[in-house]
């Protein structure tokens, strides 16, 4: 199983035989009825890949239990009444790890579980590794929420530290990862070979995450020689606990067992996410746990010890009058249960209040938040097909349509960009400093404050798009000139006659850059702009004064032609202008006042 990412729907890849043959259908079903049944359960198939005999689904993003074969398969037979809704179960903890506060520079928290008796064959360890990798790209974030590490139990000795030391301090081997292999090294030199484009390694892209920071964070166990390094998060694992596949030769001799025992940690910047992480890969391999999975306690400094996973369930009610009313066909309480077991809930009715449903919500079901998750659910499996056909339509019908200012603002940009304007999509927050100071405006609190602001980019609201746009210009100054950008947005201005103390006004800004003065071009915009929509630049300008009759030196304002001279350039020796008077020519205009000048030396004139 593989994954690849659209522009906004996971797409994960499965093996089409595999899939069949799980759900007790035929391995030569059509497409056209893979498709149908993909879609009762609200997935689109993507794509067939017939020569490899897979085939692509899109998932919801939020879906992270959908995120691996087993995941998908578990959920479509409880969905078909293959089987009913999970239950997960955990053993007490047996084995601890103790958290140091330094690790609180970099990355704070972590979460840990251990699943006994498993036997990986090839094909579930190309799955276990296959989830996390997926686990990392979708609920991780490429890493920088959570990271995910595995170990095997038998190799390493209880019990586990969470530490955080120097660079320079940690020294490990680090997992082979394809052609790349480093011995026992320090920290800080294996961030750097992997840094390295030389070595083209697909960690690459994770250095950032604590190449900047002065201490790493180390996962160690009890080893007496040495720190005892078990990973460095989110970079990589070391090569003594990796997890080994059993392996069989040709003749069906066992030649290694592989692990049975694996120790999981996940650390990251987020614990809830993380906790949902853990809870993602435990719950999908759990049937593969032929001891179990048990409990890991976590000891922070200063506070009471945590126990993970968490996989109880929580409880939420709904009524089935509220599915009626929201989905908009008649159902019963009964069907309702029925509905939300084909889920991978634990529904049934309320002893006290027969109207009343409580549901039990699985672990796997990170997604599920509020009522209205569940109603989403039922008209899932309701099927939508069904709701099209029995929806009731509204006894009141509108119409909807473009808002003025909406509609006036899209005017306004395609008049813009048809005038060779870049349109810039910026923050509505802007620092102090841009506001006011880099504009050179004194600060006359007009602004909303954002109080206590994570940053000082964003310190309040901006009242005008000026420093949004000077901000744009500042980060592409190695873009060719001229840039000619515009911005049509809101600004956020005080108003004690509103309720919230303040106001959206929308407005437009542009902005020419170029290696020479371009008034002209903004102003013709302006006009342009102006002109298209019929608005006219409020009175009309008075008449210019006329000029005085002569200079105040009263030189003589006869501009009479001078007399002409014979051209040297005429043809034959005794060649002269014979044709009209050239025009007298016009004085010169002053730069500074706009009339003509008469020459006079002057200031007057």
């Amino acid at each position: 199983i593989s994954t690849s990412w659209c522009l906004r729907m996971p797409v994960i890849e499965i093996n089409k035989r595999a899939f069949l043959k799980a759900l007790n259908r035929p391995e030569d079903l059509s497409h056209e009825a893979i498709e149908e049944l993909c879609g009762q359960f609200g997935i689109e198939v993507d794509k067939f890949l017939d020569e490899e005999g897979t085939m692509k689904l899109e998932i919801a993003a939020n879906r992270y239990d959908l995120c691996g074969f087993d995941g998908v398969v578990r959920a479509f037979r409880v969905f078909l009444g293959l089987e009913p809704a999970p239950t997960f179960t955990a053993a007490p903890a047996r084995h601890h790890i103790t958290v140091e506060p330094a690790v609180n520079k970099v990355r704070p928290y972590v979460v840990s579980a251990i699943l006994r008796g498993m036997t990986f064959t090839d094909e579930l360890y190309q799955a276990f590794i296959g989830l996390q990798e997926k686990l990392h790209e979708n609920a991780c974030r490429r890493r920088a929420l959570v990271a995910i590490g595995t170990h095997d139990l038998d190799l390493i000795q209880a019990p586990f530290f969470y530490r955080a030391r120097a660079p320079a301090t940690i020294e490990f081997e680090p997992l082979h990862t394809g052609d790349l292999v480093i011995g026992k090294t320090s920290a800080d030199k294996i961030l750097a070979a992997y840094a390295d484009p030389k070595n083209n390694s697909h960690l690459r892209p994770f250095v950032p995450l604590i190449g900047g920071s002065e201490v790493y964070p180390v996962i160690c166990d009890s080893t007496p020689d040495g720190l005892g390094v078990l990973s460095l998060p989110p970079i990589i694992n070391s090569e003594r606990s990796k997890i080994r596949p059993r392996k069989v030769d040709a003749e069906g001799h066992v030649l290694d067992e592989g692990s049975h025992n694996v120790f999981v940690e996940c650390t990251g910047t987020d614990l809830t996410r993380a906790n949902i992480v853990l809870n993602t890969l435990i719950t999908n391999f759990y049937p593969y746990c032929a001891g179990g999975v048990e409990k890991v306690e976590i000891r922070y400094e200063g506070q009471p010890p945590m126990v993970c996973p968490q996989l109880d369930t929580w409880t939420l009610t709904t009524t089935a009058d509220y599915m009626r009313r929201a989905i908009g066909v008649e159902m019963t309480t009964a069907d309702v249960v029925g509905f939300l077991n084909r889920m991978q809930y634990q529904a049934a009715t309320d002893p006290a209040q027969p109207d009343r449903i409580v549901v039990r919500v699985p672990p796997t079901r990170s997604d599920v938040m509020h009522e209205c998750d569940l109603m989403e659910d039922v008209a899932v499996a309701y099927g939508f097909k069904r709701i099209a056909q029995q929806a009731c339509v509204p006894a009141l019908q509108t119409v909807g349509g473009v808002l003025p200012d909406r509609e006036m603002t899209e005017l306004l940009r395609q008049e813009a960009a048809g005038c060779g304007f870049t349109e810039v999509a910026t923050f509505a927050l802007v620092s102090q400093d841009e506001n006011f100071a880099f504009l050179q405006r004194p600060d006359d609190h007009s602004a909303c404050v954002i109080e206590n602001p994570k940053t000082r980019d964003f310190e309040v609201c901006r009242t005008n798009l000026l420093p949004c746009l000077l901000r744009t210009v500042s980060s592409n100054m190695a873009h060719p000139k001229p840039l000619r950008l515009f911005e049509v947005s809101e600004v956020v201005l005080k108003d004690s006659a509103m309720d919230t103390g303040a106001r959206n006004e929308l407005r437009m800004c542009a902005l020419h850059c170029a290696a020479t003065p371009g008034f002209e071009v903004v102003h013709g915009l302006l006009d342009y702009t102006l002109n298209r929509f019929g608005v006219t630049c409020g009175e009309p300008a008075p008449p210019r004064p006329t000029p005085p009759s002569g200079p105040p030196c009263g030189r003589p304002t006869d501009w009479s032609p001078r007399p002409t001279r014979p051209s040297s350039r005429a043809s034959g020796p005794t060649s002269s202008w014979s044709g009209p008077p050239p025009a007298p020519r016009a004085p010169p205009r002053s730069r500074r006042t706009g009339w003509a000048s008469s020459g006079c030396c002057t200031p007057a004139c």
